[in-house]
């Protein structure tokens, strides 16, 4: 099953990079389109997209990696690894944008071009985030750790059924015994059952 998850999200990714590169090819977002006939800008924004894609990824990825398993948080880790993973990625991009045109960016362009990577960074791993958990949920906050937990195999233990209404089998931490009562420690608090 992970062999399958790995693969939507590879697939997933490849989607996502396809489908950005056409839209910006055919755009011409930043000056390209004046720049550039149709088949420099796919060519220019892809090299531009790879380039992003191997600082902004693995960034993201340890970004949701630490962040909290909510779609908030998972959101959250997508935004804040592009802006990290957007700093090494816009280096590169000048050094791509300097091939391409022929003239050197200055450096004192390099903010702008970093704040333009974020934002079209963090577009694209949002819709590659929605992509790939949008359709594993049952409502809107759920993730695909907090759908395990409401199946039925977790509902049917009598102890999960007591716990206090918003405890989740993931968030508990541990379970003590005290006399013919269990204290269930979990991540909001403790409670006597």
């Amino acid at each position: 099953m992970r062999e399958f998850s790995s693969y939507k999200s590879l697939r997933n990714g490849i989607w996502m990079t396809v489908l950005s590169v056409a839209v910006l090819a055919l755009s011409g977002p930043f000056g390209t389109f004046d720049r550039f006939n149709l088949g420099e800008r796919v060519l220019y924004w892809s090299a531009a997209m790879l380039a992003g894609t191997l600082f902004i990824h693995f960034s993201v990825a340890m970004a949701i990696k630490l962040a909290p398993r909510t779609m908030r948080g998972i959101y959250g880790g997508a935004i804040v690894g592009t802006i990290f993973g957007s700093v090494p990625a816009a280096a590169l991009i000048m050094i791509i944008h300097e091939w391409f045109t022929g003239t050197d960016l200055p450096i004192a362009g390099y903010p702008l071009l970093w704040s333009n990577v974020a934002l079209v960074g963090c577009i694209v791993s949002c819709a590659h985030v929605f992509a790939q958990y949008g359709n594993n949920r049952s409502d809107n906050s759920d993730t695909p750790t907090e759908q395990a937990d409401k199946t039925p195999e977790a509902q049917t233990i009598p102890l999960m059924s007591r716990l206090p209404d918003g405890i989740l089998p993931h968030q508990i931490v541990s379970f003590s015994m005290q006399d013919h009562y269990v204290e269930v420690t979990s991540v909001e608090g403790q409670s006597l059952l």
